[in-house]
Order: C-alpha cells, then structure tokens, then sequence
C-alpha cells in the first residue's frame, strides 16, 4: 500500500463526512462515516485528484468500505494505468 495516498483519501473523506475522525481501517460505509451518495461523490474526487478512471467494476463495497482499501485501488488503477502507457 502506498502510504502516500493515505493523507490524501483521509482529507477527502474529512471532507465528504464534514471532519468525522478517521483511521486508516475504520469501517466508513459499515459504521455510517459515509452513504451511498457520499460514495458516487467519493469516487469522483478520488478520480480527479489521484488521476485514475474506476471502472465499473472496482465499484465494490470492498474497494470503499476503508482508506486502505481505497489506497489499494487508487494503486492498482496506478500501476495498470502505468503499463498501458
């Protein structure tokens, strides 16, 4: 996992659920922090800051349930982004 991505997705879902703490592991669609809307919007700005394009089928609850999760994604988009090139 890239550490990188951590504070960037942490200042994102800060954003979404107006500053609800967060870890990189807490349960964000489990425990409430963010909703279905949320997620659609959540997407969007993960795609636009990390400059990546989710397909259809990464939209899993797995892939949005944590921060780790996202930053895994946001990573694999990444790197088949990168050899594509």
């Amino acid at each position: 996992m890239a550490a990188k991505n951590v504070p960037r997705i942490i200042k994102i879902i800060k954003d979404l659920s107006k500053n609800k703490t967060v870890g990189i592991d807490t349960k964000l669609l489990d425990s409430g922090v963010i909703d279905s809307l949320m997620t659609m919007k959540l997407i969007e700005m993960l795609e636009k800051e990390f400059s990546v394009s989710i397909p259809n089928e990464e939209f899993t609850h797995f892939n949005f349930n944590t921060i780790k999760a996202m930053s895994e994604l946001v990573d694999r988009l990444n790197i088949k982004g990168s050899k594509k090139k």
